[in-house]
């Protein structure tokens, strides 16, 4: 069986999902979209998410995923790279830099250390520079990606995949990238997963 990595919708508190799904699979990463996780959970393997509005950064802090948070990772044995987008996309912060918030006298409460900073965007291009990547494999986003600096990031580094949560399962190839959304954990439809091959 080729290396496989296994996206995984919105778990919405149910984090019995995710011990039971990597159990039985072979695949070798596993990438959750906005856990909404209420409690740690450490299933041992190796698995890496992106945060949304609804997710409580302290909880996914004491799990043993790992937030993809800006960071370009490569799986070297099959040449894989992938990136994300952490939090939520607050139309208030995304035009500024932390230290521009910091700065203007404002705060950092809950919400807004769970948002997301024009950091963010330009920390991804940063490591594809430092790795020499012109494109990426896959881009994990918190939401649909509509907003302008969403798509400006998408038009930048080029992913052959982008994916985000969405209400129902949705799939469409715009140029070279193939965009799509998986539903949440909770879907009668069972199309809140999905395995993508490596090789």
């Amino acid at each position: 069986m080729p290396s496989q990595v296994l996206v995984l919708g919105s778990l919405r508190g149910d984090s019995s999902l995710l011990d039971d799904l990597t159990s039985i699979t072979e695949a070798k990463v596993f990438v959750v979209l906005c856990p909404e996780l209420k409690s740690s959970v450490k299933i041992n393997k190796t698995w890496f998410y992106v945060r949304g509005r609804g997710d409580n950064p302290e909880v996914l802090r004491s799990c043993d995923g790992i937030d993809i948070a800006s960071r370009v990772f490569l799986l070297p044995e099959e040449g894989f790279t992938f990136s994300g987008i952490s939090g939520y996309l607050n139309p208030v912060t995304l035009k500024l830099t932390r230290v521009q918030w910091a700065k203007s006298g404002r705060k950092f409460n809950n919400k807004i250390l769970n948002s997301v900073f024009l950091d963010d965007f330009l920390i991804v291009k940063e490591f594809m520079k430092r790795l020499a990547l012109k494109t990426l494999d896959a881009l994990f986003l918190p939401e649909k990606p509509e907003l302008p600096e969403i798509k400006n990031l998408i038009s930048e580094v080029s992913p052959r995949f982008v994916f985000y949560p969405s209400q129902k399962f949705t799939k469409e190839k715009v140029n070279e990238t193939t965009f799509i959304g998986i539903e949440p954990a909770s879907s009668p439809k069972g199309r809140y997963l999905l395995s993508l091959p490596l090789s």
